[in-house]
């Protein structure tokens, strides 16, 4: 919301409020799963699961950073390094989704899937169209 409050007030302010928002958001959620890692450990599934989380925040919270310093210095060759992090986050998040949702497995039916994924698809489509409609031609 601050972000397109910014937007709206003036296009100069919007990099800097973007910056702020993901380097503080990601930041906050990385020290909260790492305070969650050392109250539960590793054991088990569940645990193993949150450490793939963990992981995965680690390694977006890194490539963000790189992606803001790639910015703030002009040099754009290191932007292929930021997304090597994320593509590695996908892998991370990919294994915690796996984990977390196996002891569940029985519950899940086809019919949850099916659901799920057109409700995904209710608000990919428009997000993809306004996309697509702001993009220069």
């Amino acid at each position: 919301m601050l972000f397109t409050l910014s937007n709206t007030i003036n296009n100069i302010y919007s990099e800097f409020f973007s910056s702020i928002l993901i380097l503080g958001s990601v930041s906050i959620l990385l020290g909260l799963c790492i305070v969650n890692n050392k109250k539960n450990g590793i054991r088990g599934m569940h645990g193993k699961a949150w450490m793939f989380f963990t992981l995965s925040i680690m390694t977006w919270f890194a490539a963000e950073t790189i992606w803001e310093l790639s910015k703030l210095t002009q040099f754009n060759n290191i932007l292929a390094h930021a997304d090597v992090f994320w593509l590695i986050g996908y892998v991370f998040y990919f294994l915690f989704g796996i984990m977390y949702l196996k002891p569940f497995k029985h519950q899940i039916s086809k019919n949850n899937i099916v659901v799920s994924s057109l409700m995904a698809l209710m608000i990919l489509i428009p997000v993809l169209y306004i996309i697509k409609w702001q993009s220069p031609t």
